[in-house]
């Protein structure tokens, strides 16, 4: 089957540029490296240069006999501006209660659990104790801890939501009933009155980017993915020594990468309910920052070609890559975006000799992931434009390919939701079905 896949990629580049291809997903894998060089194939004299970067964001790049052609300040940040609009909304809290409760007999009298307080900590004294006669005659025993006392810990670690409701509901107490010591752990649950609006309001949000990271995948070589990324190059767009690099153009958009989303303030500890009494939800139609185009600029920072993607297609994903595909005589830069709501991928074919960048191809997959880049336990929403009818499987990979995580969607639902809670980086979220080829994409924590 995989070599029916790829005889039928090779045979839809040489039909007319009006036909349409369909795949459920194309994977260019993800250059996290810097090459050390420029490749021969995009070099004027077919000789590779050497590359190097300082701090400053400057690309130097050497000869064969290590002499400097030229030094670039391609890497300067450029920012993209928009505004974003929130309703923030509130609502009170109507009822905490015990959810569960685990008692554990830990001294024979009271005079027992002092003295071993006082082992455990020798500034122990009675004083931290706050006691309550309860109507049984058992008496309820808190903590009554200061700063000094939670050096190393905080105040959540001993209260339910300290920092909404106080001291008011212990984590850690103690009841001595008939002179015998219980220890106790509670954890919480918690009842709300309904979301009321409290207002609007815009915010000032900024992206920043920079040049493009062009990753090669040569077929001709048997490569099968990106594995490293270089950025300018001599002979990919003409024939001439000049060096050109690509930047993207940036839109606001409805089906883009959200970047600094305000995330609703919780507080989660434990096994407890978490304490969400404020959230703020996004109202603008557009949120997102997406692709809608690329510039080809020379060393100096002249555009050379200026170029939109078709009208409703968006590179939503990993903004600071582009894919360089070179198979037969041909080469390619390949976008993974969106279109219509439909995740595609979208191809241009360069002619170094004439310097015509054109479109020819659009590819349409059936998995759509967003947003791309989230903060750990964001949720990630996932949806199968083909209607999801055989059902499948979601597994989160790390970028070593090791799995993380895997969640099932019933044959029929047409979208889900999954959290990866996991340090920053970049991860793999893939859909099986059974009998069919595996769609990935890659998502990152920041």
């Amino acid at each position: 089957m995989k070599k029916l896949y790829l005889v039928i990629f090779t045979l839809c580049f040489s039909i007319g540029s009006t036909a349409q291809i369909l795949f459920k997903d194309l994977d260019f894998g993800y250059a996290s490296n810097r090459a050390m060089s420029i490749p021969k194939d995009f070099s004027y004299e077919n000789i590779p240069l050497l590359q190097t970067w300082d701090n400053d964001g400057v690309l130097s790049i050497y000869d064969e006999n290590l002499n400097l052609k030229e030094s670039i300040k391609i890497d300067d940040e450029k920012s993209f501006d928009y505004q974003i609009t929130y309703q923030d909304e509130v609502r009170d809290v109507e009822s905490v209660a015990i959810d569960q409760e685990i008692e554990e007999c830990l001294n024979q009298s009271y005079d027992e659990f002092i003295n071993q307080q006082k082992l455990m900590s020798p500034t122990f004294n009675e004083s931290k104790l706050k006691i309550t006669e309860e109507s049984n005659g058992d008496k309820l025993i808190v903590y009554n801890l200061s700063e000094e006392d939670l050096m190393y810990v905080s105040y959540d670690q001993y209260y339910y939501g300290y920092s909404v409701f106080g001291a008011k509901y212990p984590r850690i107490y103690f009841r001595c009933k008939n002179d015998i010591m219980y220890r106790y752990h509670a954890t919480y649950k918690i009842t709300y009155g309904e979301w009321r609006i409290v207002g609007s309001r815009t915010v000032d949000k900024h992206y920043t980017y920079r040049a493009m990271h062009i990753s090669h995948i040569n077929l001709n070589q048997s490569e099968g993915k990106a594995s490293s990324y270089f950025v300018v190059s001599q002979t990919l767009f003409n024939n001439d020594e000049a060096f050109e690099y690509l930047v993207p153009k940036i839109v606001l958009s409805s089906q883009g990468t959200s970047q600094g989303e305000e995330v609703t303030p919780e507080v989660i500890s434990g096994g407890d309910d978490p304490i969400e009494t404020t959230r703020s939800t996004i109202i603008s139609e557009k949120s997102g920052v997406a692709m809608a185009g690329f510039q080809v600029l020379s060393s100096d920072g002249t555009v050379v070609r200026d170029l939109d993607f078709d009208s409703g297609f968006e590179f939503g994903t990993i903004l600071s890559y582009v894919n360089l595909i070179t198979i037969g005589n041909k080469t390619y830069l390949a976008f993974n975006g969106y279109q219509d709501g439909k995740r595609c991928t979208i191809f241009y074919q360069i002619d170094r000799q004439t310097s015509e960048i054109k479109k020819v191809r659009t590819t349409r997959g059936s998995f759509m992931v967003s947003p791309t880049v989230v903060d750990s336990s964001t949720p990630v929403y996932i949806s199968f434009s083909d209607d999801n009818k055989s059902g499948s499987d979601i597994i989160v990979y790390s970028a070593s390919g090791s799995q993380l995580q895997q969640q099932s969607v019933p044959s029929g639902e047409k979208s889900t939701q999954l959290t990866v809670s996991r340090n920053p980086g970049m991860y793999i979220v893939a859909r099986k079905q059974q009998g069919q080829p595996v769609q990935t994409q890659k998502i990152i924590i920041k």
